[in-house]
């Protein structure tokens, strides 16, 4: 008779928290992507308005417009120090997932390991007792046939 394994429900929640992480680590991944699609979007801005800046001051430009402009660049130029900030801390929050991720998938193959060393033990001993079986009824018949009258 085949037993259960003892640590099924632990084993199946080390296979959710892993998936759980890698969905998280995906998520995480996105917001990377984002984050520096965002800051070099805004670094071509910033660059952009630097240039037509520099061709205004080339042929002129009045007082006003050049402060405006100035403060416009600065603006640029925190945001940028901005979306650095986020991409720093998403880069924070990628490496805490993966060690998370990393000692959950380790934990998840021991369970592997112990389930399948059980499942094997288990497969021996069903297989130990239909020999034993077997063994049983093969000497049953071998006595039957030598008691029988020739």
């Amino acid at each position: 008779m085949a037993k259960k394994f003892k640590l099924e429900v632990i084993w199946r929640v080390k296979h959710r928290l892993e998936e759980n992480l890698k969905r998280e680590l995906g998520q995480i991944l996105m917001e990377l992507t984002q984050a520096r699609h965002r800051r070099r979007r805004l670094e071509e801005k910033s660059a952009a308005e630097r240039a037509e800046l520099d061709e205004r001051m080339m042929t002129g430009i009045m007082v006003n417009d050049l402060l405006t402009r100035e403060a416009h660049l600065q603006a640029l130029r925190e945001m940028g120090a901005l979306a650095e900030l986020e991409i720093a801390d998403v880069l924070k929050r990628l490496e805490q997932v993966k060690t998370r991720l990393f000692e959950a998938t380790k934990e998840r193959k021991i369970m592997d390991k112990l389930r399948d060393r059980f499942r094997r033990q288990q497969a021996y001993l069903l297989q130990k007792e239909e020999e034993k079986n077997l063994a049983a009824v093969a000497l049953d018949r071998y006595v039957r046939r030598r008691n029988e009258p020739a």
